[in-house]
């Protein structure tokens, strides 16, 4: 998981669940030589746009991955909020890649 400091702003949030989704995180190793990795991944992403819904949902739910990654190493038990939040990010990155 890529991480950040939790008083990143909003587009940097944004950004970093393309890169934990699903989608992007198989391509970049499907991608890649085992040995070392691409320094810019050939992945077209929108500029954070606070008008699209979509941009503002990523942020929110990567905000939310962040605190249940904190939780978690805190000993609480939040798999099923972490199964749902990476389901979220992933329909939502998926829809912002294909319609692309």
């Amino acid at each position: 998981m890529i991480g950040l400091n939790r008083n990143e702003c909003s587009d940097s949030s944004e950004t970093c669940t393309y890169f934990n989704s699903e989608i992007v995180s198989n391509y970049i190793l499907r991608s890649s030589d085992s040995r070392s990795f691409k320094i810019n991944p050939p992945i077209n992403l929108d500029l954070f746009d606070p008008s699209d819904g979509r941009h503002l949902e990523l942020s929110k739910l990567s905000k939310t991955a962040h605190e249940l990654y904190i939780r978690r190493s805190q000993g609480e038990q939040v798999e099923a909020e972490e199964q749902a939040t990476l389901e979220s990010i992933n329909d939502i990155v998926k829809k912002l890649l294909i319609a692309d």
